[in-house]
């Protein structure tokens, strides 16, 4: 009935280090990848095995390969539908920005990881990567006309070229509509449940200074987004105005414009709005 139940420690697992920050499980091993910082603050990537007759003992590997000679932090890990490429958040030195990178699995080791093109990468900053079927989910905040505010985008992770071979971070990008972001979205991580096809994240919607809230969106109706600029009795755009839909004379959702005065609002298309 929508209820999450059933919930067991994995005590072999629990064994380890308790200093893990982001775990996931690799889709075609099943083995658990985590990241954990060492003593100068570098984030580093594990893989932890369960092994023996009932697998009841677990070890655990620094990734070594392409990934540490390089002497790449990585962060926010994870795998296409088959294992085979890795996508992660890294900084490529200290007090720079975080852009997103892949990498292609060759055998048991990692190969030499790739940055993903200028249409994914900003000069600001792109983290929390997740991989959901065919499409790669992120957050940016150096994008657009959304710069400086952390904003969730889509693009399709494979495109296939002339000769058949697969192309990673070539499809256009997808701000993804409200309600999903906001305005005021702030310090996003996202992971998506790959079982019921939700889609969770965290932000602090209210000031840098709020606590994190979890949210979530299930799939949901067919809907349309709409758009307009707001200006002033001057004919200038108006920014920081309140666009709000009305349903049945209660709002439902509402927004404001940017410095351009546009907004955007997602509405249902089967319902009655006023604007």
């Amino acid at each position: 009935d929508g209820q999450l139940i059933g919930f067991s420690a994995d005590t072999a697992f629990a064994k380890l280090e308790e200093d893990m920050e982001y775990v996931v499980r690799h889709p075609a091993s099943g083995d658990i990848y985590f990241t954990k910082r060492d003593r100068h603050g570098d984030s580093w990537l594990y893989r932890c095995t369960h092994y023996g007759q009932t697998e009841e003992r677990v070890k655990m590997l620094r990734i070594g390969g392409g990934l540490l000679n390089r002497g790449m932090v990585v962060e926010h890990p994870t795998f296409s539908a088959d294992g085979s490429v890795m996508v992660f958040s890294s900084v490529e030195q200290k007090g720079g920005n975080y852009n997103l990178w892949y990498a292609y699995l060759d055998g048991e080791e990692w190969g030499k990881p790739q940055k993903l093109g200028s249409r994914i990468n900003t000069r600001g900053d792109e983290v929390s990567p997740t991989i959901y079927g065919d499409f790669l989910l992120y957050a940016s905040d150096g994008n657009g006309e959304d710069a400086g505010i952390m904003t969730l985008y889509a693009t399709r992770l494979f495109s296939h070229s002339a000769g058949g071979k697969r192309e990673i971070g070539r499809q256009a990008v997808q701000r993804l509509l409200y309600p999903v972001n906001t305005r005021t979205s702030d310090d996003f991580d996202m992971t998506v449940d790959t079982i019921a096809g939700c889609t969770y994240w965290v932000s602090r919607r209210r000031a840098p200074e709020a606590d994190s809230m979890l949210f979530a969106m299930a799939n949901r109706p067919e809907g349309i987004m709409i758009w307009g600029h707001v200006k002033d009795k001057g004919g200038r755009p108006l920014a920081g105005a309140m666009v709000t839909a009305l349903q049945e004379s209660q709002p439902s959702c509402t927004t404001t414009t940017d410095k351009e005065g546009l907004y955007r609002i997602y509405l249902l298309s089967d319902r009655h709005y006023d604007l």
